[in-house]
């Protein structure tokens, strides 16, 4: 019984620490209410919010001063003050006269203490277009360097029986990748007494984080790969991780961005793509069905290794990252790690990036995507703009099934998993 309990404690926290980000609670709420429940507008279409202030779930009954800045999504705000009587005022916040994103704050102080709200609003979005361009030898740079990519697997299990359940086998593992002695470590979480299941890659999101298995996914009935990004065995203590993500390999993101060949994405583009042969190392994978998923980083990893290699069959999405780097450059929000933002073409760096980040956009690679696609996202998202998620939706050209929840920001709600899951097994019957 205690292992049981044990186990199931490892794998509650390790979904809550992977997959979400839990919504703050503040005993002060400012409630941003638009006209239209669905948070969406014609371009040109005036906005009016409705504001509440909430304590204990009732206005609160006191004046107060509330700052408002709105403006485009991560562009220069206006800001406007308003004295506020019994909890309710309105606010108009005007209009977009091209498709993109309008945001709203609201903020105060209480005894103290600060409190925020926010509600992002979309204008036409179903029209917004990207603005990175797609080099010309974009498929032939990333064939070139799957083709380069021929180490042997050298595949390397370790089972872990303390992890391990009535239900799931857990192993750690490892493999070759992009060079001699360089190996991508993961989480292998294999279904028992089951003889042909499909099978799931899962990539994590941005950061240096002691990652663990998906028991959960497994235990539905498919195989589960779940890697790290950072040639880092996964069974470290804390401390280790810590260490890297505030020192060595702290911005990650960003290293090697001047040249398409030295970004620090290649190797992990590559080890994604590299990581789907361990399948086929399995004796109870049914040898057809592939399925990825991810957010944020791993989001945009998911997309990518869908549009690089063909035995992908499904593919899922929560907000991802490294989406239409290049908004920045015309006027409206990027995607994250928002390289661009600030930056004036006087820039040395300007054109260098705009050319060698164009190879790493995710958003070339969803033009790629010819299998069944799944994404949700939120419009509150502050760390992966919807415009630049957008440019990812509206690129995809296949199958494709959208699940959007305004409110939410760089989280998601459990029921946005659980669906995206259902989703993804559905796929992997067919």
């Amino acid at each position: 019984m205690r292992r049981l309990c044990f186990l199931f404690f490892f794998s509650l926290i390790t979904v809550i620490s992977l997959f979400s980000q839990p919504v703050q609670q503040q005993l002060i709420r400012i409630e941003l209410s638009p006209q239209n429940a669905n948070w969406l507008y014609r371009v040109g279409e005036n906005v009016e919010i409705t504001v509440r202030v909430v304590k204990n779930n009732v206005p609160l009954n006191e004046d107060i001063d509330i700052v408002f800045n709105y403006g485009k999504e991560k562009m220069k705000y206006e800001t406007k003050m308003v004295h506020v009587r019994n909890g309710n005022c309105k606010i108009n916040i005007g209009t977009l006269n091209e498709p993109g994103f309008l945001r709203c704050t609201a903020s105060l102080r209480y005894n103290n203490y600060d409190y925020n709200g926010m509600v992002t609003l979309g204008f036409s979005p179903e029209l917004i277009e990207p603005t990175v361009l797609k080099p010309n030898d974009f498929d032939d740079f990333w064939k070139e360097a799957i083709k380069s990519n021929d180490l042997p697997l050298d595949l390397k299990k370790e089972y872990m029986v303390d992890m391990s359940t009535d239900k799931v086998d857990v192993f750690h593992i490892s493999f070759a990748n992009y060079r001699k002695d360089s190996r991508i470590y993961g989480w292998l979480a294999i279904p028992k007494y089951k003889k042909q299941c499909p099978a799931i890659l899962r990539l994590p999101g941005a950061g240096v984080w002691k990652l663990g298995p998906d028991i959960s996914t497994a235990s539905k009935g498919a195989i589960v790969l779940s890697i790290g990004i950072h040639g880092i065995p996964l069974t470290y203590n804390n401390s280790l991780y810590e260490d890297l993500r505030s020192n060595s390999l702290y911005g990650y993101s960003k290293f090697g961005a001047e040249n398409k060949n030295d970004n620090y994405y290649k190797r992990v583009f590559l080890g994604c793509v590299r990581a789907l042969d361990v399948f086929y190392e399995i004796d109870s994978f049914d040898k057809k069905n592939i399925g990825v998923f991810g957010n944020s980083q791993g989001g945009a990893l998911s997309i990518v290794t869908a549009a690089l290699d063909k035995r992908i069959t499904a593919c899922a999405a929560i907000h991802p990252a490294l989406c239409d780097l290049t908004g920045y450059l015309y006027g409206r929000a990027g995607g994250w790690p928002h390289i661009f933002k600030g930056m004036t073409p006087d820039n040395p760096l300007y054109e260098v990036y705009k050319k060698s980040l164009s190879y790493y956009d995710v958003v070339n690679f969803a033009r790629n995507i010819n299998v069944p696609f799944y994404m949700t996202w939120g419009y509150n998202d502050v760390t992966c703009p919807p415009t630049s998620v957008y440019c990812v939706a509206n690129s995809v050209k296949n199958e494709k099934f959208f699940d959007i929840v305004p409110e939410t920001g760089h989280w998601f709600y459990q029921e946005q998993l659980d669906n995206l899951v259902l989703w993804l097994f559905d796929h992997l019957k067919k």
